[in-house]
């Protein structure tokens, strides 16, 4: 346990001199957890192995659904190959096995931070079509190639009355009615004016 504490001090020394923040430190995973949800930290070094009711894999998991945060899981040659299967769910970014050198947790800390703000990026910018499309004040569906739906916009949940998670995976003329080809119509609550909707073609169709 001793060395464990001095191993954690000793990165957290080397990280300040670099510039990062750390905003936390712990053996118990039940800490850990309730520190992320408080800080919100960019990355957590977090130990595989905790003498804790929780693990770290647990601790990282508990964490991930609460915070957008980059994993990496500090080792030990001992540790056991179910641990890895487990912890390859979490999704993490490196494992460092102790003990560590400054040089490789820099690295490792440097490249994980890299690849985690990549994915961020990412995904924002794949949520960019849906939030503007959710804006329109037109109705907007998508549908596959098959003409099963995948997407129903705000407009026109407002329009037909149906959430957007209730039309996944049914098809476009059992929930809608529609001529694609043309214009949409819409399968309306009693007392809904009629209402036009608009397919933006092949190239929405196809996603």
């Amino acid at each position: 346990m001793e060395d464990e504490i001095l191993l954690s001090k000793e990165m957290e020394r080397h990280l300040k001199a670099l510039g990062y923040r750390v905003v936390g430190r712990t053996g118990s995973g039940e800490e850990a957890v309730e520190i992320a949800k408080e800080t919100k930290p960019d990355l957590v070094l977090m130990d595989i192995k905790l003498n804790d009711a929780m693990d770290g894999i647990e601790a990282a998991r508990l964490i991930q659904r609460q915070v957008d945060t980059a994993t990496v899981y500090l080792t030990g040659y001992s540790d056991r190959s179910d641990l890895f299967d487990r912890a390859k769910v979490t999704e993490p970014y490196a494992y460092l096995s102790k003990p560590i050198s400054p040089l490789e947790l820099v690295r490792t800390v440097e490249t994980a931070l890299y690849k985690h703000g990549m994915k961020r990026e990412l995904r924002e910018s794949r949520d960019l079509p849906d939030l503007v499309i959710n804006a329109l004040p037109v109705g907007v569906v998508y549908v596959n190639t098959d003409e099963v739906l995948q997407f129903v916009n705000k407009t026109y949940e407002g329009w037909c009355g149906l959430p957007d998670e209730s039309v996944k995976g049914r098809s476009i003329e059992e929930v809608l009615g529609v001529d694609y080809r043309g214009t949409i119509r819409g399968k309306r609550s009693s007392g809904q004016p009629q209402q036009r909707g608009i397919t933006m073609g092949e190239l929405l169709r196809q996603r």
